[in-house]
């Protein structure tokens, strides 16, 4: 009888052992995983900063490349947060690993793909009415009397210019979820729509006309509401036309051609010209920032307009290593720019145009494209990445 209850004791000391050291392991792993998730949570807690030069590896993530299959780097472009590629009978759209996962066919034989901001709209290369595809990638087909030469889109209304069957050049605001035309608009003999434009932060839009109505060419900048009533007519003295459009952050706009840019205050009605550096390679206007890529003489030459607070006299600033870059985008937000010089990546900071992270790379960067505020597609002659800004 003391033999077994020895034994017994000596179990149950053994068992009260386990038992302990169970526990003990219990209360480390859930001390680990609280360390984790607090871990965890300290970095979405953490207010992203500037990324320090040095850091490059840690600040840009570039994915594995996917071929292009013989497509041209012009063939693709983005709609919404969508990677597309543009074939002869529809849109083909992509993940972010470039396989094909929908189609979107054109309703037209033949036909003409005009990119805008946010979607695109495709027309008939001869005839009217029009197909525009949202950022949400939904379609709409419109049967409008007018032929389309250049369009832009926001939160549902469609922006159009183009002649008219009586070969009249009109604005018509559209919109697209009621697929009606909603307000048209038509000019004098001597005055021509050549571009029409949102304007940011307001129920409002632009129309930028050539004028001939005092005997000598001019640019004309007017402003309606959506109600197609105009609240701002501007008519400059530069004896030039000035075709393209931007809007700034700081209520500024942009107006330009391939031999100057003319940055105009609408409140005060202030303008201000400087020279184009070259002839325009590329313009990417986004977020409320503007850069440029032109071309003299064979050599390259980056440049930006940066907020008025910080932008000095000089209209156009050219930041570190900008006579190196060969194509570039601006986030979707505008906050940053995404360039390739030969061998590099580089990020901007557009609000002070500083140079933040440098990346060496072997693909030869024929194109960049926009995916979102961090995300972009950088596409080389025979395949592409995506990069994201951290």
């Amino acid at each position: 009888m003391t033999q077994t209850s020895d034994n017994q004791n000596q179990a149950a000391r053994e068992n009260g052992k386990t038992m302990q050291s169970a526990s003990r392991l219990i209360a480390i792993l859930s001390l680990c995983w609280l360390m984790i998730l607090g871990s965890v949570a300290l970095i979405f807690l953490i207010p992203r900063q500037p990324v320090a030069m040095g850091d490059a590896t840690d600040a840009l993530l570039l994915s594995k490349p996917f071929p292009l299959d013989g497509e041209l780097a012009s063939s693709f472009t983005v709609v919404g947060t969508t990677l597309v590629r543009i074939e002869d009978e529809g849109l083909a759209l992509l993940d972010a690993s470039g396989r094909e996962q929908s189609f979107i066919g054109f309703p037209y034989r033949e036909s003409r793909v005009i990119t805008m901001k946010e979607g695109l709209i495709v027309t008939p290369v001869r005839g009217s009415g029009f197909m525009v595809v949202t950022p949400d990638l939904s379609t709409y087909e419109i049967d409008a009397p007018e032929t389309v030469h250049g369009a832009d889109y926001r939160d549902g209304q469609l922006l159009t210019f183009g002649p008219s069957s009586q070969n009249r050049i009109v604005v018509a605001l559209y919109e697209i979820a009621a697929e009606t035309n909603r307000r048209t608009l038509s000019f004098p003999s001597a005055q021509w729509p050549v571009r029409v434009a949102f304007v940011p932060d307001g129920q409002f839009f632009d129309v930028v006309l050539l004028d001939l109505s005092n005997g000598t060419l001019s640019t004309r900048l007017q402003r309606y509401d959506y109600a197609c009533n105009q609240v701002m007519d501007l008519l400059y003295d530069e004896e030039d036309l000035f075709p393209g459009i931007g809007h700034l952050a700081d209520r500024e706009s942009i107006l330009y051609n391939d031999r100057a840019i003319m940055l105009t205050d609408t409140d005060s009605g202030e303008v201000r010209v400087t020279a184009m550096p070259g002839s325009i390679e590329h313009v990417d206007l986004m977020g409320g920032r503007y850069a440029m890529l032109s071309e003299k003489e064979g050599k390259s030459q980056f440049s930006i307009v940066l907020p008025s607070v910080t932008r000095g006299d000089h209209i156009l600033f050219e930041p570190e290593l900008s006579d190196q870059i060969i194509c570039f985008a601006l986030a979707r937000s505008g906050s940053l720019a995404l360039a390739a010089s030969d061998g590099e990546l580089l990020v901007y900071d557009m609000n002070t145009g500083a140079l933040i992270v440098r990346m060496s790379i072997e693909s030869d960067v024929r194109r960049i494209l926009a995916l979102d505020d961090r995300s972009f597609v950088v596409i080389s002659a025979d395949d592409a990445i995506i990069a994201i800004v951290r």
